[in-house]
Parts: structure tokens; C-alpha cells; sequence
């Protein structure tokens, strides 16, 4: 018996992005780029056919700024840098570096930049200084600094902030910048949101909210520790800037036991197409973790600037009335001018070719498991691609 090829399996985190076909007892192994921390597997075998578990794998990028000290609000600050954290020196540090810092932790601004505490007695020394801040940046290593493993302080102090919260603000729990557990202030505290409803609607006002243009899934977090929900039973339309501009009940009863949590996009580009290289494209299809509901966009880009890219679906089957795939030219999804094509159905959509360098591909997804999703070549020449002796003109 003949054992089956499992194709390439469609995530961000392959090492080996231009392979496209693992045949059985082939294992692939998954990374990230510098800077993110991969969640989920790490590796998957290659069956007859098929994968031996399913693979929901995806990178994201730690978080790089903490506040240590008083509270969660006041306190000295650290950034994390080449692999580690470090102090800032108060050399320069002022209310619009203050005002970065609190706005990527989630609070509306600070009170005050101040230097803290003595260097002394301190084991080591910080290697972030001359940091200058405009203050519109949305995290503090998109400012201006120095880094340096042997820097001295030409003062005493390190930077430190006190940063204050307005009702309706929301923050990420956990190590990570664009995943986590979902908290609100309100009522002069922090708490969890029910993951009642929480669908992709909410997740997409709290990622924008929360300085992200979009969400990749909404989904539900076991509670690891008592605390108040601030937040439930939460209607939003999708237009509203803040959650508490949706429809929502304080100090609810949850039906679930569960927080809602959020996977927000912080990347611009996910595929880099080399003039012979292709890549194939799977639907993700574990709605448990989605909560039966996508919203994800995948952009590529050619390397080369005259290039088109082409994409040809090998299967494909959306509900009509639920699901449905959008295609674009460019690199701004959001551009209603760049649409090529909406489809949807349970036949071979024809190929879509941009006469661009870069196309995007929004999959979106809301019912309850009837459709078996797609799969996509993306490529600068599908016939190079697939050995097609039919190609695009």
C-alpha cells in the first residue's frame, strides 16, 4: 500500500517555508523569527495522508516593556533587549517616553516620568539610555535610544513612571504583545471579560483598540486565579473604537467558567515569494480553538518589484450563506479599491492574478463546521509551480 504525501502544512512558523510537499515519516519543524516565541507544537510527523496531531502553531513577539516596584502602575521600568531586561537610565527620560510606556501596557497615559532609586548597590548596570520619545510611538523600541552591554549612567537614577488607567481601557495578560488573556478597568479596577458570545466582532475592537489593525481569533482561557469580571455578555457591532462603546453587562454572570482571550495581527507580510518559489495555503479548520469563528488575512509579497503573484485554489468548499474568501492587490487589506474578488460556494474558484508584487487573501469564517475550507497555491508562476501546462496570461 502506497503511503500518501501530507502536503505543506499551513502555518506561520515553518522553517523551511518553500518546501511543499512531506511525504510519510517526514518530520517538519516549526520556528520563529528573531524576537517572537513560538506557541504551541513544535514539530509534526508526517503519517500517510495526513499529519499525527493537528497543528495550531503560531509565533508572537514577547512583551518588551514592564514597570517593577510600587505597583503594576508606578514603578521603575524595563526593557527587554537582545534577550534580556534591562533598566533604562533617567538620562533624558521624560513625560513622552513615560506616555509610550504606559500606552503599550495598556493604561490611557502617565503621570509622571521620574528617576528612581539609586544604581549603586545594583548588580548590574542598565544598557538602554538616551531614549527620546515623541510620544505617538506604540512602543517604546520604535523610539530613538542607545544600546549599549557596557553603558554608564552619567546619573543615579533609572527611569521610572506612574501611569493611570480611564474606564474602558484594556490590556493584555500575560508575556506576550499580541495574544493573551483580555482585562478591562473599570470601576476603578481590573478585571476579566466573560466568554460569553465573545465572538470575532468583539476580539476585532479590542485588538484595534488595543493599537492592532485587526483579530486573528477570539477564544476562551481557563481562569488560572480568582479575580472579578468587570465585563460580560458583550454585543458589539464592530465600528465601535472601545469594548465599553459595545453593548455589555458589569459585574455579570457568566454563564462559562472561562475568560475571553484574544489573538490580534502585528504583521504586515507573512510569505516572501522568490521568482521560482511558491507556497501553499490551508485553511486553518480546529473551530474548538477558533470558537467557530475566523478573521484571518495572509499577505505575500515577490521580491521582485515587477512581479505578479498568482493564486490557483487546488480545493475548496465555503457555505454560502456563512463563509467566504476575499482576494486583493497590494498590502492594505483594508483598501476597499484593492479587492479583486469575493467567493464563496463548493466549486474551483477560476485563478486570480495581481498585477502587483504583493496580494492579500481574508478568509472569513462563522458557523457551525459545514465547510471543509480550501487549499491555495500562491505563487509568481503557477506553472513553474505545479508542472501546469496551462498557465496564466
Amino acid at each position: 500500500m502506497r503511503s500518501e504525501p501530507c502536503g505543506r502544512p499551513d502555518v506561520e512558523v515553518l522553517l523551511r517555508p518553500d518546501k511543499l510537499n512531506y511525504t510519510a515519516g517526514e518530520i517538519v519543524t516549526f520556528g520563529c523569527p528573531p524576537g517572537e516565541t513560538i506557541i504551541g507544537r513544535t514539530y509534526a510527523l508526517c503519517m500517510s495522508g495526513s499529519w499525527n496531531h493537528w497543528i495550531d502553531s503560531f509565533c508572537a513577539k514577547r512583551k518588551t516593556v514592564r514597570i517593577t516596584g510600587f505597583n503594576e502602575s508606578s514603578g521603575r521600568v524595563e526593557v527587554f533587549h537582545t534577550g534580556a531586561w534591562s533598566m533604562i537610565c533617567d538620562d533624558h527620560w521624560d513625560i513622552n517616553d513615560a506616555t509610550v510606556v504606559c500606552r503599550q501596557l495598556g493604561f490611557t497615559g502617565s503621570i509622571s516620568a521620574m528617576g528612581i532609586s539609586s544604581l549603586e548597590d545594583m548588580e548590574t548596570q542598565p544598557r538602554v539610555s538616551n531614549v527620546a520619545c515623541s510620544g505617538e510611538e506604540r512602543q517604546l523600541l520604535d523610539c530613538e535610544y542607545i544600546y549599549a552591554s557596557d553603558d554608564k549612567c552619567s546619573r543615579t537614577k533609572v527611569a521610572g513612571v506612574t501611569c493611570y488607567a480611564e474606564t474602558g481601557d484594556v490590556r493584555l495578560v500575560g508575556p506576550f504583545e499580541t495574544a493573551g488573556k483580555l482585562e478591562v478597568y473599570i470601576d476603578g479596577d481590573w478585571g476579566t471579560i466573560c466568554n460569553d458570545g465573545w465572538d470575532m466582532t468583539d476580539a476585532g475592537v479590542a485588538c484595534r483598540q488595543l493599537g492592532f489593525p485587526a483579530a486573528v481569533s477570539a477564544h476562551s482561557q481557563a481562569r488560572e486565579e480568582k479575580g472579578l469580571k468587570r465585563m460580560g455578555h458583550l454585543a458589539c457591532n464592530g465600528s465601535e473604537n472601545r469594548l465599553t462603546d459595545c453593548t455589555f453587562s458589569r459585574l455579570p454572570t457568566c454563564v462559562y467558567s472561562s475568560d475571553a482571550g484574544v489573538r490580534c495581527i502585528d504583521r504586515t507580510e507573512v510569505g516572501l515569494l522568490s521568482d521560482t518559489g511558491c507556497m501553499e495555503l490551508n485553511s486553518p479548520m480546529d473551530l474548538w480553538d477558533y470558537n467557530n469563528q475566523i478573521n484571518m488575512t495572509w499577505y505575500y509579497r515577490a521580491v521582485s518589484p515587477t512581479a505578479d503573484i498568482s493564486v490557483r485554489f487546488l480545493t475548496f468548499g465555503l457555505a454560502e450563506e456563512f463563509d467566504y474568501i476575499q482576494i486583493g492587490t497590494g498590502n492594505n487589506s483594508a483598501d476597499e479599491s484593492s479587492l479583486l474578488i469575493t467567493t464563496s460556494g463548493f466549486y474551483l474558484p477560476d485563478d486570480v492574478l495581481s498585477r502587483s508584487n504583493s496580494i492579500w487573501i481574508r478568509y472569513i469564517l462563522d458557523h457551525n463546521g459545514n465547510s471543509p475550507g480550501f487549499r491555495a497555491i500562491i505563487s509568481v508562476d503557477l506553472c513553474l509551480c505545479q508542472g501546469n501546462s496551462v498557465c496564466l496570461i
